[in-house]
């Protein structure tokens, strides 16, 4: 960034600076970084410089740098280079598309099965599957962990850590007990309190508890005085209006729009695919992964309840020689055998709200991670709707890849 540049002149003003770098990996813009620095080196360090282009690629087979390099050159603002790959050999790529995220999750892990078959001495490791958002590992990690296959994300991403998962599941609980006549848990009553609460603090949540406990009626405390005066701030709440729309609604994908437009403690949870929300939010899939189970919610809940408490029970997420979920920007700078992209859609890669050379930039870095096999996924559409593959599949060549059977 230009605190970076502005110190290296101060400390490299009297001596001789060697700089090294490919603006094409420059991914960092977020964080104020620019490619433009290297891209006219002269003007930023204010001296002439001499320029060597480090033309050998050592890492990747040799159409993984041809399609590459062609998907680059699209970008018109770049050093303007001729990489040629030193290895013989040709990377085994697929292209393939799915129809929603959770059986693009099926057949990614498929592959990756495959994978192992066919190359019995790689470790879990050798393989990494990236993604542009977080979001995008939910469908992943369910169903890694109901393949009992080890990997590793992120703490702050790994759906056991999650603190709004446990709020959704208990909030459809509470509907599926109250429409079959059954009170809710008492724990189940303070989650869906909280799904629908932002902030409660401690001692709030206390009173509550006493007050829901003692009522023996979740629905009739909630509106109850008592529980007015435990939680001040629900007395001018659309809580019960809230609870009444979320029992009266019609199916789970009716019970989860509810639940994400009325329930403010679950705001990171975005609504579809073609319209990824917030980079953080790791619930944005759940409605097509609930697709799955069409009307059951019951099914649903008992489903994600029993892999949440497997994945528990074997650290899943925690294993650093399994398989690597990561974003693309995670993965800079490393290498793995087999390399898999998913979900490479327009509105996602490129995001709809990023600068589309440096989204490019970003694919680039991603598709170089592959020393081996290269497979990358799309979808069809999204929440019943027909969405666009990433304009960087066509850019790149990739999509002629595509099996005329497949599209």
């Amino acid at each position: 960034n230009r605190l970076d540049v502005e110190l290296i002149k101060l400390i490299a003003r009297r001596a001789i600076l060697v700089v090294t770098g490919d603006d094409g990996q420059a991914i960092y813009g977020f964080r104020g970084c620019s490619p433009d620095f290297i891209i006219d080196i002269e003007k930023s360090l204010e001296r002439e410089t001499a320029t060597f282009e480090l033309r050998t690629n050592y890492r990747c087979p040799g159409n993984v740098v041809r399609y590459a390099d062609r998907l680059i050159r699209h970008n018109p603002t770049r050093i303007d280079k001729r990489p040629v790959a030193h290895r013989s050999d040709e990377a085994c790529i697929l292209v393939e598309p799915s129809l929603t995220t959770s059986i693009e999750a099926t057949a990614v892990l498929d592959f990756c099965e495959r994978v192992f078959v066919e190359h019995p001495s790689l470790s879990f490791s050798d393989i990494a599957v990236l993604y542009r958002m977080n979001a995008q590992s939910f469908p992943l990690q369910l169903e890694l962990i109901a393949r009992e296959l080890p990997f590793f994300v992120a703490k702050e991403h790994n759906i056991l850590s999650n603190e709004i998962l446990p709020r959704l599941l208990a909030a459809l609980k509470v509907k599926v007990d109250l429409k079959s006549g059954k009170e809710p848990t008492i724990d189940d009553q303070i989650q869906i309190v909280r799904a629908y609460f932002r902030y409660i603090n401690d001692q709030e949540l206390l009173k509550i508890r006493l007050v829901l406990a003692e009522s023996g009626d979740f629905v009739k405390g909630v509106t109850s005085v008592e529980f007015g005066r435990a939680l001040p701030k629900s007395s001018e709440s659309q809580l019960a209006p809230a609870l009444e729309k979320l029992i009266r609604a019609d199916g789970l994908q009716a019970e989860l729009t509810v639940l994400r437009d009325r329930f403010r403690g679950l705001k990171d949870m975005a609504a579809h695919l073609d319209d990824p929300g917030s980079e953080s939010g790791t619930l944005s899939e759940i409605f097509e992964v609930a697709e799955s189970f069409g009307n059951d919610t019951s099914q649903f809940v008992d489903r994600l309840l029993r892999m949440l408490e497997r994945g528990k029970s074997s650290i899943a997420g925690e294993q650093t020689d399994g398989i690597a979920l990561s974003t693309y920007h995670r993965a800079k700078g490393r290498q793995w055998h087999t390399v898999v992209l998913t979900s490479c859609n327009e509105g996602i890669l490129p995001h709809t709200r990023a600068n589309v050379e440096d989204e490019r930039r970003v694919f680039y870095v991603g598709m170089t991670r592959a020393s081996a096999n290269l497979y990358v996924s799309y979808l069809a559409k999204a929440s019943e709707t027909r969405v666009k593959p990433s304009r960087f599949l066509y850019e790149s060549g990739l999509m002629d890849l595509v099996k005329p059977s497949n599209i």
